[in-house]
C-alpha cells in the first residue's frame, strides 16, 4: 500500500480485486486491492484495504428492472457469492449510478 514493490507477476490480467490466492503472504494475509493495467501493477494490501463505502457501476444488466431511479433502496452484491448489503442508487449520468453502502 505503500509503493514498495514486493515481488513481480505475471501480467495484470492474471488478478482480480480481493484475490489473495497465489500472490504470497508476506507474513500475514494479502489480497489485490488495485490494478493499474497502464502500468501492469498490482497494489497489495489487508482486508481492511478492500473496504469501502461507495461503489460506481456501469453497464449494468437491471434482471428485475426497467430502470434504477434516484434513492431506490437495492441489495448489492459485488462478489455472486457475498451477501446482499443495502444500499441506495444515486443517478451520476445516462449510464453511470453510485451505491451508498
Amino acid at each position: 500500500m505503500d509503493g514498495k514493490v514486493v515481488g513481480k507477476h505475471g501480467g495484470y490480467p492474471f488478478y482480480t480485486i480481493g484475490q489473495r490466492r497465489g500472490i504470497g503472504a508476506y507474513g500475514k494475509p494479502a489480497y489485490v486491492t488495485k490494478i493499474e493495467k497502464d502500468t501492469n501493477t498490482i497494489q497489495i494490501g489487508g482486508n481492511a484495504d478492500l473496504m469501502h463505502k461507495s461503489l460506481r457501476a456501469s453497464q449494468t444488466n437491471l434482471v428485475s428492472r426497467g430502470e434504477l431511479t434516484e434513492g431506490l433502496p437495492v441489495q448489492v452484491k459485488v462478489r455472486y457469492k457475498d451477501d446482499p448489503s443495502p444500499a441506495h442508487v444515486l443517478h451520476r449520468g445516462r449510464s453511470h449510478f453510485s451505491s451508498r453502502i
